[in-house]
């Protein structure tokens, strides 16, 4: 886990010595004592966290020094209680707080942990190039004699959380060596509590990864210096972990051992949990051994101090282990009992692994009873969960993906290439094959007719797959109107996937929207999307409050590398884009655009703002993209960005297209209509301009209003 705690004279020396401002006597002990109230649970209670830091911050003698420490202290708060769109606005105050001051280690402190929040919410390579590259701009500016406490253990823990997120995509290798730089950093500082806590990190990473005689090392290495330490706590954690990783190995006896130190520990500083937890490991591994009395002793006075402190997670553990017990012990009667209990508090606690595995266990214990009411609702609930776990599997497998492909993009790209030419090349093949059997025999046609029809449902189920992949890499819109207010998106895929895509990013006070236009639609043009999804990430990563044009710039440069030269021959594809960057706080934007228009509502008057006339993609007299500055932003103002999907669509009574002079039209004509009406009647007038003419191109269409 992510080391977060600072005690508070380094917080006191923090403040008062690198920020260097002082406050009066009696409000600085004021507001240092809720400083160190707040800092007191951030191993802890978030609560408690954000109820002390809200005091300082509405202090009217509360320094830009203080704020910045408040505000970091509030993203770690958000943080642990899921609110990330909240935990971001706040590290970006931190950070904003830093940069006005000219303080680098507060600043740098603050952009790790921001990616410490994008990797919690599941922006794991986006999490991993931030890291990455503020890791190396600090090492690269700084002397290394120059490293001081603060430095140190900006860099300790940074390196913590590039090792793993490294260990996130299992790259072991990369995972290791980022480890073994945080415990160099840590070793300076002398900080033993740290590189403990950092050994045993390293172990449940080996453990992960079934690497038991590795992960046993790391275990004894943090368990020597916690009990030089006298931490008896981690002390039993180190032998929670032992136990674990001998369990896993099969040496039954030697867990036993582990676990009972453990357990010992635990009961000696009255940790009711960690009481509980040892107690189950212990009935588990007797169960493991088949001596199923002991296991039944234990696992009995499990499930009562679970009880007796409502741990309702430690409850569920143990009634389920209970269960099982008593089923293999033919004792039917109190197995449902026991596991009907587990049952029904999973779903209470919305536990998704326990769900699935006491619905599979009382689904059978149901249909054994004649309750088939019963047994169909658990069978829906054990379906539920495996689809819910499943979906958590598809975006770890999607997140991996992305991970291997920017290791060898461009290797990538030419195994993708590879791979399509050689399957349309097998498919013409197929075909022409099939039309000569065709003129041999009735029976063959029908034979290679079924089999094409399998084929193609594969693929077309394939098709689909790829779709939901390429749907979790679109921001969803309840995180875009979290900080945007009113939006509408449509989007509507030609080919089931598509080329066309929507892009949101929050970074510090600046908000960005994009609408993009890749190559093609179907399966070719999805792919380029993801490249251009990727290289937009790459981009606002490299800088802090980038403008449009400097973005799409960089974009240019990342997908034509991406792409490079084939056989001599120079690949154009690439995108169309519109890209907004706002700060709504200080009521300015900016605009830039590749083959793409805005439309831009002031509450008086729309104004078109567009682009330059090149696209995204290689040119041989490449120009640089242009900012277009929008001033006066206030509430009410209005934003419709759109692909040319919308506008090329052929239908009407002679089939012509849609047209931007129809367009232009409508906007002038309904001007003053609510945004989320404008937004709907615009896609009827593409529907009923479509009418039953098919779909020419793929079509996103969003609005948002301030």
């Amino acid at each position: 886990m992510r080391q977060l705690h600072w005690n508070s004279k380094f917080i006191y020396l923090f403040i008062l010595s690198v920020f260097g401002v002082g406050f009066s006597s009696f409000a600085q002990a004021d507001l240092l004592f809720f400083l160190n109230k707040a800092q007191s649970f951030k191993s802890g209670n978030a609560d408690s966290i954000l109820l002390n830091t809200e005091r300082i911050i509405h202090h009217p003698e509360a320094s830009a020094a203080l704020l910045a420490e408040c505000y970091y202290l509030n993203a770690i708060g958000f943080d642990k209680k899921g609110n990330y769109p909240l935990a971001e606005r706040s590290i970006a105050q931190s950070a904003l707080h830093c940069k006005a001051m000219n303080n680098p280690k507060g600043w740098n402190r603050a952009k790790i942990f921001g990616a410490w929040i994008s990797y919690n919410k599941g922006e794991v390579l986006m999490a991993l190039d931030t890291v990455e590259f503020y890791l190396d701009k600090i090492e690269a500016e700084i002397n290394g004699n120059d490293l001081d406490s603060e430095w140190l253990k900006i860099l300790g823990n940074g390196y913590s959380d590039l090792g793993l997120y490294y260990s996130f995509f299992k790259d072991k290798v990369r995972a290791l060596k980022s480890f073994e730089k945080s415990g160099t950093y840590r070793e300076k500082l002398g900080d033993e509590d740290e590189l403990a806590e950092l050994w045993n990190n390293v172990g449940l990473m080996l453990l992960e990864l079934e690497s038991y005689g590795e992960a046993e090392i790391e275990f004894r290495r943090s368990l020597r210096t916690v009990q030089s330490l006298g931490n008896r706590s981690a002390e039993a954690s180190c032998y929670h972990n032992l136990g674990k990783c001998f369990k896993e190995r099969g040496i039954l006896d030697s867990a036993l051992v582990m676990y009972e130190r453990c357990l010992s520990i635990r009961t000696e500083l009255k940790e009711m949990k960690g009481i509980s937890s040892a107690l189950r490991k212990i009935a588990l591994t007797h169960r493991a051994k088949k001596n199923i009395p002991l296991a039944f002793i234990f696992a009995k006075r499990a499930w009562q101090l679970s009880s007796g402190i409502k741990d309702k997670k430690g409850i569920i553990d143990s009634e389920f282990m209970l269960a099982e017990l008593f089923q293999i012990q033919g004792e039917n009667d109190s197995a449902f009992w026991y596991g009907q209990r587990a049952y029904l508090g999973s779903k209470d606690l919305d536990a998704v692994a326990d769900i699935k595995r006491t619905a599979a266990f009382m689904k059978e214990l149901y249909k054994a009873n004649g309750m088939l009411v019963e047994a169909l609702i658990a069978s829906e609930d054990l379906q539920s969960a495996e689809q819910r776990m499943n979906d958590d599997e598809v975006r770890r497998m999607f997140l991996k993906k992305q991970y291997d492909e920017k290791q060898e993009q461009s290797k990538q790209i030419i195994i993708v290439i590879s791979i399509i030419s050689t399957l349309l090349i097998g498919l013409v093949f197929f075909v022409f094959r099939a039309y000569r059997i065709k003129r041999k025999s009735n029976e063959l046609i029908t034979i290679q007719k079924n089999e094409l029809e399998d084929k193609n449902n594969r693929i077309v189920e394939s098709i689909t797959y790829s779709q939901r992949l390429q749907n979790a890499l679109l921001p969803s819109l309840d995180t875009i109107q979290q900080v945007l207010g009113k939006t509408c998106i449509t989007y509507k895929a030609k080919d089931i996937v598509a080329g066309d895509f929507y892009w949101f990013k929050q970074v510090d006070n600046w908000t960005y929207v994009a609408v993009g236009d890749c190559t093609g639609h179907g399966v070719p043009g999805a792919l380029v999307s993801m490249i251009a999804i990727n290289a937009l990430n790459q981009a606002i990563g490299k800088h802090d409050q980038a403008l449009p044009a400097e973005i799409l710039n960089d974009c240019r440069t990342e997908i034509v590398r991406a792409f490079g030269a084939q056989d001599g021959q120079i690949i154009r594809d690439g995108m169309d884009i519109g890209l907004l960057a706002l700060n709504i706080s200080q009521e300015i934007g900016y605009w830039a655009g590749a083959n793409r228009l805005c439309w831009f509502w002031n509450g008086e008057q729309w104004t078109i703002f567009d682009g330059d006339k090149q696209s995204i993609s290689w040119s041989d007299m490449p120009k640089d993209f242009n900012n277009l500055k929008i001033s006066n932003l206030k509430p009410g103002c209005r934003f419709v960005m759109y692909t040319d999907g919308l506008s090329d669509q052929f239908g009407g009574e002679k089939n012509k297209k849609l047209g931007g002079k129809r367009i232009k039209s409508f906007f002038y004509d309904n001007e003053y209509l609510d945004s989320r009406k404008q937004h709907h009647d615009l896609e009827d007038l593409w529907l009923k301009w479509k009418g039953d003419e098919e779909q020419t191109d793929d079509l996103c269409l969003v609005t948002f209003e301030i």
